[in-house]
């Protein structure tokens, strides 16, 4: 069974995403990808490891992330505090 959660990332203007996520379009395919405009991470918390997405769902002047969450293990409330992880990829 996969458990998903969506978080939103908010982000102060001017904010693009696709500059800021570019500079992973060449890391480590296994761990972290940039294409088709989504962002794709690894992230470990609490022992289990969680895939987020991350896309933009906003503009230039006002920019917001959105974030899927998803992991064969039930996600808790303190997995998905994990944004604070999410926001500092991209310096938000």
């Amino acid at each position: 069974m996969i458990f998903a959660e969506k978080i939103e990332i908010a982000t102060l203007p001017p904010f693009r995403f696709d500059l800021s996520a570019e500079i992973f379009a060449n890391g480590d395919r296994q761990v972290r990808t940039y294409e088709k405009d989504r962002f794709r991470q690894i992230i470990r918390a609490n022992g289990k490891l969680i895939l987020a997405t991350v896309e933009s769902v906003g503009t230039i002047d006002k920019p917001k992330l959105c974030a899927e969450l998803r992991s064969d293990k039930e996600l808790t409330q303190e997995d998905k505090k994990k944004q604070k992880k999410i926001s500092a990829f991209f310096s938000t």
